[in-house]
C-alpha cells in the first residue's frame, strides 16, 4: 500500500461502502453523533450572518449545516453526498425541522455539478477521504462556485506543517488509507498556500477538536 503496489481491486472506497445500506447507516449515525459538537463550534468561528446560501460538500447527514442554520436564520443548505447518506440525512434533517432550508444532491462530491453563486461552502472530513490529487482542484472549484465575498471552510484532520504530530490527527489520517490510500496528509501550510494560488484572501486557521482536527476558513474578494 505504501509504495503504490496495491492491486486496486484489493482496495474499497467510500462510494462502495456507502452503496451497502446497512454499513451506510452504521457510519452515518456515528458521524452525525459526532459532528454536531464541531458544528456548533464552526458556527461560533465563522461569521455567516450574511450568507444565504451554503454548500456543503460530502456533508454526510448534515450535522454541520444543520447547526450553521440554526446559527444563521436566513441560510439555506445544499448537501452532496452519496445518494444512501443523503436518505438517512433527510431523517435527522426532518428532526431537526428544517426540509424546507436543506437539499441534497444525492451524488457522488467529486462527480456532481455544483450549484453556482454559493455565499458559503464547506468541506468537513473531505479532503483526508479523497485522493490528494484532487484536493487542489476541489479548492479551486470552490473559488469558482463561490459568489464575490464568499465564505469557504475546510475542516478535517490535519497534522502540523513539521509533521511532527499532534499524534491522534496523524492516527485517523493513517487509518483513512484503507478506503483511500492515494489520501495525502493534509497540512494547515499546505492548504492555506493552495487557497493563496487560487485567489482566496483573509485566510485563518483555527483549532476545532483539540489534537486532532483543525478549520481553515477563507473568503473569496468581494
Amino acid at each position: 500500500m505504501l509504495d503504490g503496489s496495491l492491486d486496486p481491486d484489493a482496495v474499497d472506497s467510500y462510494q462502495n461502502w456507502m452503496s451497502d445500506t446497512e454499513q451506510a447507516v452504521k457510519y452515518s449515525e456515528a458521524q452525525h453523533a459526532g459532528s454536531l459538537g464541531p458544528g456548533r463550534t464552526l458556527a461560533r468561528k465563522v461569521d455567516l450572518s450574511n450568507a444565504r446560501s451554503l454548500l456543503d460538500v460530502g456533508g454526510g447527514t448534515g450535522a454541520m449545516s444543520i447547526r450553521l442554520l440554526e446559527a444563521n436564520p436566513e441560510l439555506e443548505a445544499t448537501i452532496i453526498d452519496f445518494p444512501n447518506v443523503a436518505e438517512i440525512g433527510w431523517r435527522f434533517v426532518s428532526e431537526a425541522g428544517m426540509v424546507d432550508r436543506i437539499r441534497y444532491i444525492p451524488s457522488n462530491a467529486l462527480e456532481a455539478e455544483w450549484p453556482t453563486e454559493q455565499d458559503a461552502i464547506l468541506m468537513s472530513y473531505l479532503f483526508s477521504g479523497v485522493p490528494g490529487t484532487r484536493v487542489p482542484g476541489l479548492v479551486e472549484y470552490a473559488f469558482e462556485t463561490l459568489s464575490a465575498g464568499g465564505a469557504f471552510m475546510v475542516h478535517d484532520f490535519m497534522v502540523e506543517d513539521d509533521r511532527t504530530g499532534p499524534a491522534m490527527a496523524a492516527l485517523w489520517q493513517l487509518q483513512h488509507m484503507a478506503f483511500t490510500p492515494d489520501a495525502r496528509s493534509v497540512t494547515p501550510g499546505w492548504l492555506k498556500e493552495h487557497m493563496r494560488n487560487v485567489g482566496f484572501v483573509d485566510i485563518v486557521e483555527d483549532e476545532m477538536i483539540p489534537g486532532l482536527t483543525r478549520l481553515i476558513h477563507a473568503r473569496k474578494p468581494a
